[in-house]
């Protein structure tokens, strides 16, 4: 647990994300005052799927979150991996990743886990009513030397800085706070992505609740997996969480698609399109009492389930380094170099991964290379899914 106390300090965090939740949480926890400000006028009710593989659980386990997640998350048994058509390419043994790492793999709706964290965060010793301000636009920060101020208001015109010990950025991969310390970045990787939840008769899906179903080919891809029963679910009925790279849910309708599929997207109410990019590595993540988090600092292509994760991780390393030194832009360079190495060797990872899951070839050729691909696949998962460097 992130247990020891830290000098008290005043925190803004720019972002009500997971990680910008997550890292609010755990300052909160070890004693420090945090606002979030989020330019959204309220918080989201709907939205994608989350799938966490231990190091994700163990950082949840650390903001002491674990036990009421397992509640509301399904396990996930098994990873199948089918063509287009339906056909089954391979399965990834879970079952070997989960006995390695001591945890399994499991499946969160993101409303419902970022949910679970806000109350958690207001239910914080010392934590405001008012630690998450909605509405409010970050247009930058003004460094003093001393503090920091961030620029937020609910109108740029008449922001009023309010001086902070350290300042989060947390605010996404178009974050503000990172324009504003790096500039204008040349972007990479490019495709769109849909995310959504359907809503459908158990009997239109035929894979178990304990799956997490992959359809691959045509440079497409989507994964899918049932979510945990919630109160005011109908009976015989499935919440089913999903994101597709560029697969739009009216070309899954125009035909060539399995029907499992075209019948996910017609119960759907999807949010998208977004466009996905992620970036060369960085050397430089803040200056003075700033620095960046999650997306905003290394953001990442969905095929690992890495995003949510990496966030999670940052938060809790962020904390621990607040809490052993009393020098706040020391402490933040600190957790910058901690950090820098693993994330961007997630980042390359998971750009290579996707690269091979959207390329067009044809199935005899994928079903042929699953004798390599699957081995280095279960690698790369065990490889970015280590959770020993995360601070218990």
């Amino acid at each position: 647990m992130v247990a020891r106390k830290i000098v008290p300090l005043k925190v803004a965090v720019i972002g009500a994300g997971v990680g910008g939740l997550a890292a609010a949480l755990a300052l909160a926890r070890s004693g420090a005052g945090t606002t979030v400000f989020d330019r959204r006028q309220s918080a989201p009710v709907e939205g994608g799927g989350l799938w966490f593989f231990a190091n994700g659980l163990m950082a949840l386990k650390t903001l002491g979150l674990l036990d009421e997640i397992l509640r509301h998350a399904t396990v996930v048994r098994r990873c199948l991996v089918l063509t287009w058509n339906g056909n089954l390419l391979w399965r990834l043994p879970l079952e070997e990743l989960a006995a390695v790492a001591g945890a399994p793999l499991i499946l969160i709706g993101r409303s419902q886990l970022t949910e679970l964290m806000r109350a958690a965060l207001t239910k914080t010793e010392h934590t405001c009513p008012q630690a998450i301000q909605w509405g409010m636009r970050c247009t930058g920060f003004e460094d003093h030397g001393t503090s920091v101020s961030p620029l937020v208001s609910p109108s740029p015109r008449f922001c009023r800085p309010t001086a902070f010990d350290l300042l989060i950025g947390a605010d996404g991969f178009h974050s503000v706070i990172r324009r504003q310390l790096l500039g204008l970045e040349y972007l990479l990787q490019h495709s769109r992505i849909w995310s959504g939840q359907a809503r459908m008769p158990a009997a239109d899906w035929p894979y178990s609740p304990g799956d997490s179903t992959t359809f691959l080919g045509q440079g497409r891809m989507l994964t899918a997996g049932v979510l945990a029963p919630r109160r005011g679910d109908r009976e015989g009925d499935l919440r089913i969480a999903w994101f597709a790279l560029d697969a739009t849910p009216r070309s899954a309708r125009s035909g060539g698609f399995h029907p499992r599929v075209e019948s996910l997207m017609s119960h759907s109410s999807p949010a998208g399109p977004f466009s996905v990019r992620d970036r060369h590595p960085s050397r430089r993540w803040g200056s003075g009492r700033v620095t960046l988090l999650g997306d905003a600092a290394h953001p990442t292509l969905p095929d690992l389930a890495q995003g949510a994760a990496q966030a999670l991780e940052g938060a809790v390393i962020l904390a621990k380094c607040l809490t052993t030194k009393t020098d706040v832009a020391a402490a933040l360079r600190t957790y910058e170099r901690r950090r820098m190495r693993r994330t961007a060797s997630v980042t390359r990872r998971t750009r290579f991964v996707s690269a091979l899951s959207t390329i067009r070839m044809p199935d005899s050729l994928r079903q042929l290379g699953r004798n390599c691909v699957v081995p280095w696949l279960v690698d790369c998962y065990r490889t970015v899914s280590d959770p020993r460097e995360i601070p218990e």
